[in-house]
This record gives C-alpha cells, sequence and structure tokens, in this order.
C-alpha cells in the first residue's frame, strides 16, 4: 500500500475502516488459488500499516476452502500473523460456489486433486442466493459448515481474537454481520466487500 495513502489515514484516525483479506500465508497455495493477486506476506503487512495508521481494520478470512485452507495449523498461522499486526476481529466465511467462479477455477488450477478437493464437497451442497438477493450459487453442506466454522471460533478465541461469521453467505446458520468494521451505514446493505463475478478470472474470491 502506497505511504501516501497511509499518511492520509493517519491524518483521520478513526474515520476509516476496512478489511484485508487472507486465507493463508503458504505462498504456493495462495499463487495457485490467486493467480496475479497480491502475495499472503503483502496482506498481512498491509493489516498491520493499517492498524498503525488508526484505521478500524479487521481480517477478512474469506473465502476459506473446506480441507483445503481451514486447516487448524493454516488458520492458526493467519490469526497469529494478523494479531501480531494489531488486528483483533476476524470475518469469516466458506467459498461460496458461484458457476463463473466455478468455471474460473477448472480454468486456472492445473492440479487435478487440488481441484476436486475443492469441489467435491459442493455436489452435495445447497443452491441459494446471497442474503439481500445478491446472486444465487453453492454453499457447503450446512453440516460441514457448522462444524468446521465451530472450529474455526476455538481457534481464533484462542488467539485472542473475535469471530464474525457472514451471514450473507450463511442465512440458514446466522444473521450475524461481516460488516465488522463499518463506521456507519446498515449492516444489511448490499455494499458489502464482495468479489463480483465478473473479476473471477484470477480469483477464488466471492
Amino acid at each position: 500500500m502506497p505511504g501516501k495513502f497511509l499518511d492520509l489515514f493517519a491524518r483521520h484516525p478513526g474515520r476509516l475502516s476496512g478489511q484485508v483479506g487472507l486465507t493463508t500465508l503458504d505462498a504456493g497455495l495462495a499463487a495457485t488459488l490467486e493467480p496475479g493477486a497480491a502475495s499472503p506476506a503483502a496482506r498481512a503487512e498491509s493489516l498491520g500499516a493499517l492498524c498503525r495508521a488508526g484505521v478500524n481494520v479487521s481480517l477478512r478470512a474469506d473465502p476459506l476452502i473446506h480441507g483445503v485452507t481451514d486447516t487448524e495449523d493454516n488458520i492458526a498461522a493467519v490469526l497469529t500473523a494478523a494479531h501480531a499486526g494489531g488486528i483483533r476481529e476476524v470475518a469469516a466465511s466458506f467459498l461460496f460456489l458461484r458457476p463463473a467462479i466455478a468455471a474460473a477455477l477448472r480454468g486456472h488450477i492445473q492440479d487435478a486433486t487440488l481441484l476436486n478437493r475443492i469441489l467435491a464437497p459442493y455436489r452435495q451442497g445447497i443452491r441459494f442466493r446471497l442474503r439481500g438477493g445478491q446472486g444465487g450459487g453453492m454453499a457447503l453442506p450446512e453440516a460441514i459448515r457448522r462444524e468446521a466454522l465451530a472450529r474455526l471460533r476455538k481457534v481464533t478465541e484462542r488467539s485472542g481474537m473475535t469471530l464474525h461469521v457472514c451471514g450473507c453467505k450463511n442465512p440458514d446458520i446466522t444473521e450475524e454481520s461481516c460488516h465488522i468494521t463499518r463506521t456507519g451505514g446498515s449492516a444489511g446493505s448490499t455494499s458489502e466487500l464482495l468479489w463480483p463475478e465478473e473479476n473471477v478470472s484470477g480469483h477464488t474470491g466471492n
């Protein structure tokens, strides 16, 4: 992040809010899942820099991928890095598989085993529209999400942080908002920080 922006933010502490997405510190895995995106190290550095500049910033562990980035070791490493940067709030959810995202994954992941690990759980998934009517797609089966998010909550609490589950992509589980750093507006508005479908050619973002 350019220093001139951090300097600007620092002149207005407490008036800005945001989230930085980070789901793994494994640079190789991140490059496979999100080719061309910022590295995990750069994202972790941005979290700390924004926090030091007085921005109300939180970690966005989204989209987590079941069986790939939601392991306890992977999550603990991400949380440790975020906590070291001063972050205490975490928003999380699992990959919400829209058609364009599935096509992008099939297009840029050459490892057939990894691709199957990502997509296989969705064969028994739940199809619904995001809360607020923001497009449809496939979510993991409810039982998988509940169990995985419960594990994530325990790891988060052990790290001295607070977890907020995204209700937009988990309306069958929670009504909680993932807008945990917003300074104003309705938590249920349609301005949630989601990557749009038309921008998924190099990303696994929702």
